[in-house]
């Protein structure tokens, strides 16, 4: 029997590729390392929601994955409370300590979600920035909102969501917080590719089972109040400066009458 050797090679790379892309797939994992130690970066805007104390020993996934993997494609979310007092918050600036594995990054852009509150989970989605460049400092990202997002006094929930390829990068994850503040952190998976069961919001720990502490990191940086509107040049008209020199006149002849007497 005559052995086609070119047909052999051509199976095994082939069966070779097949395994590489299942292993590949099964090796995306629902959590890794902390970020560690949180370093608080300087802002040029005033901290508005600070919970990036007590930080857990490991990190979520939260990531937007290539098409070949989208069904591992999730999100995570935290929600914070815009006191009364302040009417309105302008965020500028969302501050997420996180880690890679399974490569080293660096993830080339993030997406940045706000959404409203519905009885403990996120609710309608009411901003969204997709394909942000963050400074990113080992996982760590500081995102500048290249269009601010203006909230009122309520609840609300911020979601990031790293877009890197598995392929490229590995895995981004967000580190935990061992504090609860507000409700729980919240998790989904449309696709339900992990298998948690979480192809819509829930609790991210309780409900879904994605990582061992209920909170998450972040800080967002901004101003109280929306976005001031600038004061217009009140520039006279015509007619306005016609009056204002005949009003300089009278004056003028008014001060030299009285010089004469």
């Amino acid at each position: 029997m005559e052995i086609n050797f070119g047909k052999l090679l051509g199976l095994v790379a082939l069966s070779v590729a097949l395994v590489t892309a299942v292993d590949a797939s099964a090796a995306i994992s629902l959590t890794g390392p902390s970020a560690g130690v949180v370093a608080r970066p300087a802002s040029t805007f005033a901290v508005l929601y600070d919970q990036t104390d007590s930080a857990a020993s490991d990190s979520i996934t939260s990531q937007d994955f290539e098409s070949a993997e989208d069904a591992k494609d999730n999100q995570a979310a935290d929600d914070f409370v815009i006191p009364a007092i302040d009417g309105a918050w302008t965020i500028n600036e969302v501050y997420v300590p996180g880690a890679y594995w399974n490569g080293t990054g660096p993830a080339p852009t993030v997406n940045v979600y706000f959404y409203q509150d519905a009885g403990g989970l996120p609710g309608a989605q009411v901003y969204s920035a997709t394909g942000l460049v963050p400074t990113d400092a080992s996982g760590t990202f500081t995102i500048a909102l290249t269009s601010p997002a203006v909230l009122t006094a309520g609840t609300w929930w911020v979601s990031v969501q790293a877009r890197m390829d598995y392929s490229v990068g590995g895995q981004w994850g967000w580190t935990q917080r061992t504090v609860q503040s507000n409700s729980p952190s919240a998790w989904i998976n449309p696709a339900d590719g992990f298998g948690t069961g979480c192809a819509t919001w829930g609790a991210r720990l309780s409900t879904c089972g994605v990582g061992a502490d209920v909170d998450l990191l972040f800080r967002l940086d901004g101003s109280v109040g929306t976005i001031a509107a600038a004061t217009p040049t009140l520039v006279p008209t015509v007619n306005q400066w016609v009056l204002m020199l005949l009003g300089l006149s009278v004056i003028g002849i008014g001060a030299w009458g009285l010089r004469r007497h």
